[in-house]
Order: structure tokens, then sequence, then C-alpha cells
């Protein structure tokens, strides 16, 4: 006897830790599988198209709420005991979802803070790196100033001692006659 298997993970039906799906044309897959591959509207074995998983769901609460007045018609303390815990669970997940709201609002406050921070600090890094090339590139004029000076002067002084008047020999030699 052959063991069925689900045609998409290829894996046995026959475990019990997963739930089924079955499509209309009858063909059987795990629930998970089948949710993997529901944008395909068709059946992987047949390719007959098929109701979306979605459709399922809700025919099967419908299943479930009509089986759900009968429980209500025959067990009304019972059902309103279950309605008081489900609606203190209901005000116990509104409660977190508020605080979770607030959270991410003090969150979200924070990282923009932060944000303006970052970007005052980023503003005030570029303001010093243009102060500091300002201030080399002024250092570094001042600097070929005072190295043009120093030449200029070097040149200057070359030139004084190149026009100095050489002392003549003719004056010595006329005093000596």
């Amino acid at each position: 006897m052959e063991e069925e298997c689900c045609a998409i993970c290829l894996s046995s039906l026959q475990s019990r830790q997963r739930k089924l799906h079955t499509t209309e044309c009858g063909h059987v897959f795990h629930e998970t599988c089948f949710e993997k591959i529901k944008g395909d509207l068709t059946c992987p074995c047949c390719r007959a198209v098929v109701q979306p998983l979605l459709k399922q769901q809700i025919r099967s609460m419908d299943d479930s709420i009509r089986d759900m007045a009968e429980y209500v018609r025959m067990f009304p303390a019972m059902y309103q005991s279950y309605m008081t815990c489900q609606n203190a669970k209901i005000s116990e997940l509104e409660q977190k979802l508020r605080e979770a709201k607030e959270r991410k609002r003090i969150v979200h406050v924070e990282l923009t803070d932060s944000h303006r921070h970052n970007k005052l600090v980023l503003e005030k890094c570029k303001a010093t790196k243009k102060a500091m090339v300002e201030q080399q590139r002024a250092e570094h004029l001042e600097y070929q100033k005072k190295r043009a000076e120093t030449r200029a002067q070097r040149i200057l002084h070359k030139k004084k001692k190149e026009t100095k008047p050489p002392v003549s020999s003719n004056a010595s030699e006329g005093m000596c006659l």
C-alpha cells in the first residue's frame, strides 16, 4: 500500500502534526505548503482552478460560527464565561497595542532627535574642516610670502655686492708715483 504524500513538499500526509488542505478537485496538501503557493490559483497536481485558501478559511469559520451558535443555545452560562474571558483577553491586547504604539512614538521621537543631533554634528564637522582648510591656506600663503621676501632680500643683497665698485688699483698706483 502506497503512502500518500504532499505534491508540494513530497513529505508524508500522515503526519498528524500538520493540518491538511483539500482542494475542490480532491487533492490533499499540507496547509502550510499550500499557503506558500497561494498566489497560484491552480491545483499543483491537475492545474484545476481552486479557491484561494482565504475562502476556504472563511467557509470553515462560518461552520465554526454555526457550531458556536448551537453551543450558546445549549450552554449559555459557559458561553457567558467564555465571552468574559475573551473580552478580557481583547482588553489586554488592546492595552498592549496602545503601549506598543506609545513605545513606537517614543522611539520615533528619539530617532528624529538623534538624526537632528547627527546632522548638527556633521555640519559642525564640515564647518571645522572648512575653517582648518582656510587656516592652512592662510598659513601657506604667509609662508610663501615670507619665502618670497627672503628670496627678494637675498637677490637685493647679491645685487648690492655686485654693484659695489671694486677698489680701483689705478688710484693706488697714482699715489705711489
